[in-house]
């Protein structure tokens, strides 16, 4: 009896999960500096990198930060392109108010066609020993489509 009400609690607590609205998750994508990535809808290139983390080889203060910006393009609109910024690091000069979350993710839409981006990671990672030039930067995004 005692094991058939954990089983049955058990089972109403993953019943009973709130779905998430994504719809698919596309992949994981890695992008080179400058690089272009195509989508339904449109297109989304790394445009730029601000790095400011602190070298893996130092003890600092402060963690910093990595801001990539993003260009996205419709394929129908002939207007200039929409630029979205992420962040990873201490990303509260990019958003003073918000959290990791908001920092880390952008929801975006090419023609009718929803998207989640979320950044996870921004290679390389700076040393003092090794400059980093920026068309040696690479990003990777979980890109997801949502209803």
């Amino acid at each position: 009896m005692k094991y058939a009400t954990i089983l049955l609690g058990a089972a109403l607590a993953l019943f009973s999960c709130k779905s998430d609205s994504i719809e698919a998750k596309l992949s994981d994508k890695t992008l080179k500096y400058q690089e272009v990535l195509n989508l339904t809808g449109g297109s989304l290139t790394f445009a730029d990198i601000e790095d400011s983390r602190c070298p893996e080889d130092v003890q600092c203060v402060r963690a910093g930060e990595a801001i990539v910006t993003l260009q996205t393009r419709a394929v129908t609109t002939t207007n200039e392109p929409q630029i979205v910024k992420m962040c990873l690091g201490d990303c509260m000069s990019l958003y003073p108010k918000g959290g990791f979350r908001e920092a880390d993710t952008a929801n975006i839409s090419l023609d009718g066609t929803k998207y989640r981006l979320i950044l996870t990671e921004v290679n390389p990672y700076p040393n003092t020993t090794k400059p980093v030039e920026k068309k040696d930067y690479n990003i990777k995004l979980d890109v997801e489509q949502n209803p």
